[in-house]
């Protein structure tokens, strides 16, 4: 199985440099698990002829995506540098979710240290090495 998803190009620098190369879940591995049941889901709405099947393809294939996205967090499997390895960290996720909560906000480094509960200068270091950018970008 395979696709693509189209980013607003303003938006995909940053976010691709964010998320993780490649991304691979074995066919057995996935299976049995809520990866493999979305496929299996998907793979029937495709055959059938139902009211708002194209609707429904949507929201599974972007299911599937956070799904795919959320694999190695789930499963504790160390990660490089990226937002997905933010998401692990509770100080970072919330500093995230805040951002991405009102994106108009002008962030400032000293706001975004106060929600995670810590000074700017550790904060900078910490943002940087678990996303690898500083928080300015």
């Amino acid at each position: 199985m395979g696709g693509s998803f189209s980013i607003e190009s303003v938006n995909a620098p940053l976010l691709l440099a964010l998320l993780p190369d490649h991304i691979h879940i074995s066919a057995s591995a996935g299976r049995a698990t809520r990866f493999g049941r979305l496929i299996e889901l998907l793979s029937e709405e495709c055959v059938a002829n139902y009211p708002g099947k194209e609707l429904i393809i949507q929201r599974l294939l972007e299911t599937l995506l956070m799904e795919g996205l959320r694999w190695d967090i789930i499963g504790n499997n160390p990660a490089s540098a990226g937002l997905l390895n933010g998401l692990r960290d509770p100080a970072i996720a919330r500093v995230l979710r805040a951002i991405h909560e009102d994106v108009r906000t002008r962030w400032t480094l000293a706001n975004l240290a106060g929600i995670a509960g810590m000074s700017r200068s550790a904060f900078a270091v910490r943002f940087h090495e678990i996303l690898g950018c500083a928080p300015i970008e």
